[in-house]
């Protein structure tokens, strides 16, 4: 396995949920690697309807992850997939109610 720490430039990829089910929660793991890391989450989007890729600004896990994870649901609630119901829309509605 790399050390991270011995190099100048690591990049993870870890593919994103809900592409074969609605998800009601998202996983972490992803976020405690980060973290544990000290590296940035840097989370892509694929809209479909629009057809393009977005890019969002780098995250760094802090010590809320409650507030972190907010802030992705609330990206990916954005972005529209080519099947809209395994979308975030419904965790991005839970978390304002």
């Amino acid at each position: 396995m790399p050390n991270i720490s011995e190099n100048d430039e690591f990049i993870i990829g870890v593919s994103p949920e809900s592409t074969r089910k609605r998800v009601d929660k998202l996983k972490t793991g992803f976020y405690h690697i980060a973290k544990t890391v000290g590296i940035p989450i840097v989370i892509i989007g694929f809209d479909y309807k629009n057809k393009e890729d977005v890019l969002a600004n780098p995250i760094y896990a802090g010590e809320n992850e409650e507030e972190d994870l907010k802030k992705i649901i609330a990206f990916y609630s954005t972005i529209e997939g080519a099947k809209t119901e395994y979308g975030l829309r419904h965790l991005a509605k839970k978390m304002k109610d």
